[in-house]
Formats: structure tokens, C-alpha cells, sequence
């Protein structure tokens, strides 16, 4: 169904441009990862507002999306499994910031967030077969990888001021980065 809905709208899109550079399958697979991304951040926006709060979704988007682009890692088969990996991931995240929540877990929490941080930077970016990159742009998402990982250390820092419940759900959409980089590491 998506593919058919990005058929049309590539058709229609493409009636409309004067100057086409790529094939049609070009601008089709462009339309299908912009149509599922949407569907995957309003399903965690629907989710995040029915479980718990907005401002979960917001900030697990934020960190996730930001960091996950440049990181690489796990890519799922079809756009369902993505969408069900990425929606699991998330409810995840969020039950298991609940379970912790009421532990004081800070002390240990720091340590794994830089044991991860040290992770990600080290690895940053995973190749994988369905997303290959130049050298140019493996030594750029490295960089920038780093970059969103430092901004997303100092969003920790700032929640562990404000709400420690903010800070959980920061430091685990952080470590779920490092688990799809990590799955990929070992079994691809």
C-alpha cells in the first residue's frame, strides 16, 4: 500500500517538474521513507499522549531521530517490521523508564550512558547493506554522530536538574541507539 501511494504521488509530482535527474524508482523509495517516517513519529506522538505524556514522545523523537540518523545500525527488511521495531522500542523505553524510576539509579545510569557514549563514538557509523556510504560521508555521520551525542549527553545533564523521569527516557533512548548499532555490530 505505501509503494502504491508513493507511485501516484511520485506520478503526480513528476508531472509538475521540468528538469527529472533520477529514475522514477529514485523519487519512489524518496516518497516511501518520508510517508513512513511520518506515520512511525504520529504513532509515537499518539502513543506517548494515550500512555503517558507528550513530552515523552517529543524528547524519545528528538534524541532518537537525531542520533539515529548518522549512526547507522540495525535497518529492518519492509517498512512494517520498521514501523513495529521502532513503535516497540519506544514502548519499551518507556516501560522500562517507569520500572526504574522508582530506584535511585543515578550514580549507575551516568556510568552506562558513558560507557555507551564511548560505544557509539567508536563505532559511529555502522555500515550496513541497505544504507552504504561513501568514505566522505562515513567520516561526516562520524562527526556528526559525535556531535548529537554530545547535545544529547547535555540534554541528560539539564533533565537530571529539572525531571529525573525526562532524564530515564533521555539515557535509554540513547542506549537503544547503541543496541540497534550493537545488533548490527554482532549479526550482520
Amino acid at each position: 500500500m505505501l509503494n502504491q501511494v508513493s507511485v501516484k504521488l511520485t506520478e503526480k509530482m513528476l508531472k509538475r517538474v521540468k528538469n527529472i535527474r533520477f529514475g522514477i524508482d529514485v523519487y519512489v523509495y524518496g516518497i516511501e521513507i518520508i510517508l513512513s517516517t511520518i506515520v512511525e513519529i504520529i504513532a509515537i506522538l499518539v502513543f506517548s499522549l494515550c500512555l503517558s505524556d507528550i513530552i515523552d514522545g517529543l524528547l524519545f523523537l528528538l534524541l532518537f531521530m537525531s542520533l539515529r540518523t548518522f549512526t547507522g545500525g540495525y535497518h529492518a527488511k519492509t517498512y512494517r517490521k520498521c514501523f513495529c521495531v521502532t513503535l516497540t522500542s519506544f514502548l519499551c523505553v518507556l516501560y522500562i523508564r517507569n520500572w526504574i524510576v522508582n530506584i535511585y539509579f543515578d550514580e549507575i545510569c551516568y556510568v552506562f550512558l558513558i560507557l555507551i557514549c564511548v560505544y557509539i563514538i567508536y563505532r559511529a557509523p555502522i555500515i550496513n547493506e541497505r544504507q552504504p556510504l561513501s568514505k566522505i560521508k562515513i567520516v561526516k555521520n562520524g562527526k556528526m554522530a559525535a556531535i548529537c551525542l554530545l547535545l544529547d549527553v547535555a540534554v541528560v545533564f539539564i533533565l537530571a536538574q529539572l525531571d529525573r523521569k525526562l532524564m530515564y527516557l533521555a539515557i535509554l533512548t540513547v542506549c537503544l541507539v547503541a543496541a540497534l548499532m550493537l545488533i548490527t555490530d554482532i549479526f550482520v
